[in-house]
């Protein structure tokens, strides 16, 4: 399967929005296409065909049915789109050299982006503020994934 966020992450996930546990499945099924998209992609990791079923699922039903995405489809379509088009553009720039892999490192985020805008969302400016520190120590982009990226043969 693909990794799991560990209950502790989804519970604090759940805190950052709100208790809404659709946000939280959305913010899920989010996740868990797109890192299958990029395994698939970039063959670092190898899915099962039940794995890739249930990818589309979740991106074809689960998704667009969702209460909380319904609710919020204007705001969070266009930056599934933006998001969708930055990481084709990391794709390319990752064969390239390391500045331009650090800038696809950067392009490479923003599903996670997404999730930190479906905490403002369910709250305000000040609770994103408020919680904004530990769901970015949880969730974001380490200083390892950096060097990971940069260190990488080109794909």
């Amino acid at each position: 399967m693909l990794e799991a966020l560990s209950q502790e992450k989804q519970d604090r996930l759940l805190y950052f929005l709100k208790e809404d546990k659709y946000a939280l499945l959305f913010c899920l099924d989010l996740l868990y296409v797109s890192h299958l998209w990029d395994d698939l992609l970039d063959k670092d990791n190898e899915r099962t065909g039940e794995e890739i079923n249930e990818a589309f699922i979740r991106s074809l039903w689960r998704i667009p049915s969702n209460p909380f995405y319904r609710q919020c489809q204007p705001a969070l379509l266009p930056m599934m789109y933006n998001a969708l088009c930055m990481w084709l553009e990391s794709n390319s720039l990752k064969k390239s050299d390391k500045n331009s892999k650090a800038t696809a490192f950067a392009l490479d985020n923003a599903v996670i982006e997404i999730i930190h805008f479906c905490i403002l969302i369910k709250g305000t400016i000040a609770w994103a503020r408020e919680v904004g520190s530990e769901f970015w120590a949880l969730f974001g982009p380490t200083t390892d994934d950096l060097t990971e990226c940069l260190e990488a043969e080109d794909v």
